[in-house]
């Protein structure tokens, strides 16, 4: 028997998983599907569950035990994450998991223990943490985590960290209750107050996937379907880039006015720095349409979005699983 060491991402949408010398093996939605009427069982976990919605009956939920980068459900979160270690690091050949937990950057104590709580139940036997938003830059080019102060944006699905950093060293930082999720909910309301029809969370998470723009006269299309609300009969619409447009810009502007104020409150010498490194943002919403252009104009300094800033935290994070001694000191600094 041997022992295994990966990274975890475990997030309010999506769980991530890295393992060693393999890449990145694993990308499944955190949810499950529950019979709300025999004892919440568990009747399908991650990808398979999330294929359901929208397709079910009241006897059945599809349930996400995280909310906002908080565990809001140990036992299900706890299972999930025992189910996906089965898959990538299966008991008959590893007798021992190591792994790097990425947490969001602003969590209390509480939810930390939680998380570490979610991880032992799984199986895994020993924990490192380390913040999301320092995995996110180590994803980037070596140079970018220097002695010069840089800005990293991560945007995941139920929480979004902004931090100045030095090196593998947070400076200053927060965690904003803001992600996808947001984006989604505000869709579904938007559809159903403007356009009379009552869409699943499947659709709405179609429609930003898929039209997302902080172009304001953008007239990308995508066609979903629904119930009218009124005739309680099935129906399809059509939905434009820009109706959903003011949506998107609300995100992006809570997100523009936190790095704003961390970036006044810095010394002349930590924004120097940044005028010249810029910002480096990742996470789902990073490749939105006109993001980076949208960014650059409200901040007025150089922004980085690279090809694979939606896996920017795992990916950096399987990094530090060869490289015991800086994970340490990104342990100790942090």
């Amino acid at each position: 028997m041997a022992r295994i060491k990966i990274a975890i991402d475990m997030g309010s949408v999506n769980t991530s998983i890295y393992r060693e010398g393999f890449g990145l093996v694993l990308k499944e939605p955190t949810c499950v599907l529950l019979d709300t009427n025999n004892d919440y069982k568990i009747k399908l976990i991650g990808q398979s569950a999330k294929d359901m919605e929208g397709k079910i009956d009241n006897n059945l939920a599809v349930v996400y035990p995280i909310v906002e980068g908080c565990v809001r459900n140990v036992d299900i979160a706890s299972k999930i994450l025992k189910f996906f270690l089965k898959v990538v690091a299966p008991k008959k050949l590893f007798d021992r998991i190591d792994a790097i937990l990425l947490l969001p950057m602003g969590i209390s104590a509480k939810d930390v223990y939680e998380f570490k709580k979610v991880a032992y139940n799984a199986g895994v036997n020993k924990i490192k943490i380390v913040p999301k938003i320092i995995a996110a830059m180590n994803n980037e080019d070596s140079s970018v985590l220097s002695s010069h102060a840089t800005v990293g944006v991560n945007i995941g699905g139920g929480s979004t960290d902004i931090a100045i950093l030095v090196g593998d060293n947070i400076i200053n930082g927060c965690t904003l209750s803001l992600g996808g999720r947001n984006i989604d909910a505000s869709i579904t309301e938007y559809v159903e107050n403007d356009k009379g029809l009552i869409i699943s969370e499947a659709t709405s998470e179609k429609i930003k996937k898929e039209i997302s723009s902080l172009f304001s006269n953008d007239k990308s299309l995508v066609q979903v379907s629904g119930i009218d609300k009124f005739t309680n009969e099935s129906t399809d619409i059509t939905i434009v880039a820009s109706d959903i447009y003011p949506i998107i810009k609300n995100v992006f502007d809570k997100i523009i006015l936190t790095i704003n104020s961390l970036i006044k409150d810095s010394s002349v010498e930590i924004i120097n720095d940044i005028k010249m490194t810029g910002i480096y943002v990742s996470g789902g919403l990073s490749n939105t349409t006109g993001a980076k252009n949208y960014l650059e104009e409200k901040l007025k300094l150089p922004i980085h979005i690279s090809d694979t800033s939606q896996n920017a935290t795992i990916l950096g994070a399987g990094k530090l699983l060869n490289d015991e001694a800086r994970l340490h000191n990104i342990i100790i600094q942090n």
